[in-house]
């Protein structure tokens, strides 16, 4: 039922039902003025009686008993029985089935007057009183629902017309309601819809991007482990050849071994992903910097036994990290700057405080020329702010190269990576709310600077290098 059919339906109720109180009210009062009136001019005409030399001039309506010397004498219409009051005021007296209303006087000698009048007169003109009030309730029905449905109908416009704004704006992405009725509940409404239609396309854009970001990933992680598993298929049916030498035996399971490797490096880094993603503020804890690389660089010459590495800083550095995310990012730049460039590979732990930090929100993981971290703009950071740097003596990263190597699954031609590995560089420095540049003339310079004190930010990874 619609609301302007309600306020009608109301109006015709409740116009009848309050006119019939107020006159049910007011009738009441008229009944006992017009008794008052009666009983005054009874008495007026019960004391002119005595007075008047023609009492028939003042009898009205009903008749006039009066007492004389030879008894009482009776002018008009009076009741033929019934027993006079031995008293002076109003009294009420029933004769032949008759209901009279009177009022005693004393006067000279004391002799008393009556003046006496039937009381079906005042009745008479009571229920007049009420027919026309229940006349006057009937007939303001149809006005009443009238007026209802026309009040109803313009206090509902504004409802209305947010009712097709957002009808409209649930069809269309994008629309708003823009509206402004000079209702203040219904504008409040309305901002209030603005602001959810307003999340509801920034969610939709949100998940259209992360579906879009998360059809590529998944076309290129199998892009990239079709690569290998095709060539270990192919070298698995070679060595079923029965003319096969033991030199192209030894060559084909080595080439085996690295594809092996490979695909190991890309589902651990896709692990690794799944983990940073997944990473929780309790696992922030308070850890000593210069210990996790120390332990990263140890780690790195047991797997790259011919390289040289050095670790450059005085511990301990404490900062509020993820251990295992830090470690993970040493480890694969480590392991990048063994691949692409060159031994020896310098990693430097530094803190540099009080500094300034990002304090509205993570700053976006960047490549560069070095410098100051972006969005290093604020209030200074309690701690101050950690530098993780990684460097190579190889032959560094063209400038115009720097921004590619975050994307996912970028390698270099005839690269043996996963192509993940500094994209897990920069979600983990996102995480830390911090950045990563890139830099070095000589050699590059790889260098994750975030907060010493703080919790993780909010990460979409998927996102990261898109």
């Amino acid at each position: 039922m619609r609301l302007s059919t309600r306020f009608a339906l109301l109006a015709a109720v409740a116009v009848p039902v309050l006119v019939l109180t107020a006159s049910f009210g007011l009738l009441a009062w008229l009944r006992a003025d017009l008794r008052l009136e009666r009983d005054d001019r009874l008495r007026d005409r019960a004391v002119a009686a005595f007075a008047a030399p023609d009492v028939a001039s003042v009898v009205g309506a009903g008749g006039v008993i009066v007492g004389t010397r030879a008894g009482e004498r009776a002018v008009g219409e009076v009741p033929a029985g019934g027993r006079l009051p031995n008293r002076t005021g109003p009294f009420t007296l029933t004769s032949g089935g008759q209901v009279w209303r009177g009022y005693a006087v004393t006067g000279p000698d004391d002799r008393r007057a009556y003046a006496l009048e039937p009381n079906a007169a005042l009745t008479n003109r009571l229920g007049q009183q009420r027919r026309r009030m229940y006349v006057v309730a009937g007939l303001s029905v149809p006005f009443a629902a009238l007026a209802g449905f026309v009040l109803g109908s313009a206090a509902t416009r504004p409802l209305r017309r947010l009712q097709r704004r957002a009808a409209v704006a649930g069809r269309e992405p994008g629309s708003r309601m823009d509206l402004d009725t000079g209702v203040a509940e219904v504008d409040d409404l309305a901002r209030a819809l603005d602001t959810s239609l307003a999340q509801r396309d920034a969610q939709q854009a949100r998940t259209a991007h992360a579906l879009k970001a998360a059809r590529s990933f998944a076309a290129a992680a199998a892009h990239e482990l079709r690569t290998p598993l095709t060539s270990m298929r192919t070298n698995l049916e070679l060595l079923s050849h029965p003319r096969l030498s033991e030199p192209e035996r030894g060559e084909v399971l080595a080439d085996l071994t690295t594809e092996h490797a490979r695909m190991l490096g890309l589902l651990s880094v896709l692990r690794a992903l799944t983990h940073a993603e997944l990473a929780q503020p309790e696992q922030f804890v308070r850890t000593d910097l210069v210990e996790i690389a120390g332990a990263a660089v140890e780690s790195a010459g047991r797997r790259h036994p011919a390289a040289e590495f050095r670790l450059v800083g005085e511990g301990p550095v404490p900062a509020d990290c993820w251990p295992d995310g830090i470690r993970m990012s040493l480890d694969n730049l480590l392991d990048n700057a063994v691949l692409h460039g060159a031994s020896p590979v310098t990693v430097e732990i530094s803190v540099a405080g009080p500094a300034t930090s990002d304090a509205a929100g993570p700053a976006p993981a960047t490549s560069g020329a070095a410098g100051p971290a972006p969005g290093a703009s604020g209030p200074p950071a309690p701690g101050g702010v950690v530098t993780l740097s990684v460097a190579d003596s190889g032959p560094g990263i063209p400038p115009s190269d720097r921004v590619g190597v975050f994307e996912r699954f970028h390698r270099r031609p005839g690269s043996p990576g996963s192509g993940l590995g500094l994209t897990l560089v920069a979600e983990v420095a996102e995480l830390h709310r911090g950045t990563v540049t890139i830099g070095g003339e000589r050699g590059a310079r790889l260098e994750v600077r975030f907060p010493a004190t703080g919790g993780p930010a909010p990460v979409d990874w998927l996102r990261i290098g898109s």
